[in-house]
């Protein structure tokens, strides 16, 4: 998710510094990920990732380890862009996919509703209600192709708690929903893959799974140290009985150290 968000950065950064109430900040992070080879798999994957690190703000979009693009905005209702991003798996390196397609990166982009039930964005705390609504798109360097939608309504909660906002928490708490072409993409079993351990399969749109999550970051000085685990629970999806799933819950979990090189605040 951070590489896209950076990704999407750079290339706005040029836009946004002619707005006003600009702040950017650059530096680099080292980011430790451990995660399934895809939800349902009982085999996990570990990504060290050095990046460089960018965050901006301003009144349009936020970048930091994640991205809002702000469509509209008043204290209690938001109307942004949310993205997110699946990782790509080679199927050799799984047990219930060999011989399979591999899994290519997974990019979700769409709108997302977002309303404050306690609280505003720029408050000290909020809770609030959000509704993002993505598109899939699966690719790699040679091609891409659309893989449907997820529907994704959840909780936040978010605080920072000292003055100077250097101990920040996010809880979120959701649903996820998603259509007959994205379950396939991960869970369906055509004919031509079929074995005797792994009979043929075919999914539907429908209820994804439950999901929990927490964000912890602080920081000192040049220094943010950031962490997050999230529990994700498949028990009655659409395609809990895909013989590619064997694993009905799990957890998802990285640490990051990030070192800020500069910032910059631009005002009109």
């Amino acid at each position: 998710m951070y590489a896209l968000s950076l990704a999407l950065g750079l290339l706005l950064l040029p836009c946004l510094s002619y707005g006003n109430d600009l702040f950017w900040e650059t530096g680099a992070s080292l980011s430790l990920i451990n995660a399934p080879l895809y939800p349902g798999s009982n085999q996990n994957q570990q990504f060290l990732l050095p990046l460089p690190y960018l965050k901006i703000k301003h009144p349009l979009i936020e970048i930091d380890r994640g991205v809002r693009a702000f469509i509209f905005k008043n204290p209690k209702l938001n109307l942004n862009i949310s993205a997110d991003l699946g990782f790509p798996v080679n199927s050799d390196d799984s047990r219930l996919r060999s011989n399979m397609p591999d899994l290519k990166t997974v990019v979700q982009i769409g709108p997302a509703l977002e309303i404050s039930l306690s609280g505003h964005h720029n408050s000290q705390t909020e809770l609030r209600f959000d509704l993002p609504l993505r598109m899939a798109i699966a690719g790699d360097f040679k091609d891409t192709e659309s893989i449907g939608w997820i529907f994704e309504p959840r909780f936040t909660y978010r605080a920072h708690h000292n003055a100077q906002q250097n101990l920040n928490i996010v809880v979120e708490s959701g649903l996820r929903f998603a259509s007959r072409e994205y379950h396939a993409y991960y869970y369906d079993v055509a004919d031509a893959f079929a074995t005797s351990e792994r009979p043929a399969f075919q999914t539907s749109a429908g209820y994804n799974g439950f999901f929990s999550d927490v964000g912890l970051s602080w920081r000192w000085h040049k220094l943010t140290l950031f962490s997050f685990i999230r529990y994700q629970n498949l028990n009655r999806s659409q395609f809990i009985n895909s013989p590619l799933v064997e694993k009905h819950s799990f957890l998802l979990a990285g640490i990051s150290l990030i070192y800020s090189f500069s910032t910059h605040h631009y005002t009109q």
